[in-house]
């Protein structure tokens, strides 16, 4: 496994936590391990490279070996993660202010929802990282 000189996790209270030297895998095990886990890690930054969304089953499934690198950043690569200033209404629905969404090139997607909701990144969103 490839060791890199900082990996940075983005915590849901907005705190960062930086590991120096190591894998990918090593940081999502101390992820998905208490206490760490109980403070919802979001996103990892791996130097300048990428920046992955922490979606638990995901990581999980890499780390068993059930999917390969290649696969995990299918699924987990991002550009960003923002969240919505205002409510945004697609639809049938309303997402309430301050979701959190995916940001992959222009297109906004929703996180833990049960709808399938994808809108264009505007002037509604802002960074959270």
């Amino acid at each position: 496994m490839i060791k890199f000189a900082e990996i940075t996790v983005v915590l849901l209270d907005g705190s960062i936590l930086a590991f120096k030297n190591e894998t990918i895998t090593n940081v999502a095990k101390q992820c998905l391990r208490h206490p760490l886990a109980n403070k919802n890690p979001l996103l990892l930054k791996v130097g300048e490279e990428y920046k992955l969304y922490f979606n638990t089953s995901v990581f999980v499934s890499w780390i068993e070996q059930e999917i390969d690198l290649e696969e995990l950043l299918a699924h987990v690569k991002v550009d960003n993660l923002v969240r919505n200033t205002e409510a945004i209404f697609f639809k049938d629905c309303e997402v309430e202010e301050n979701s959190l969404w995916l940001q992959r090139n222009s297109v906004c997607i929703l996180v833990d929802s049960d709808s399938f909701v994808s809108v264009i990144l505007d002037d509604r969103f802002k960074s959270i990282n």
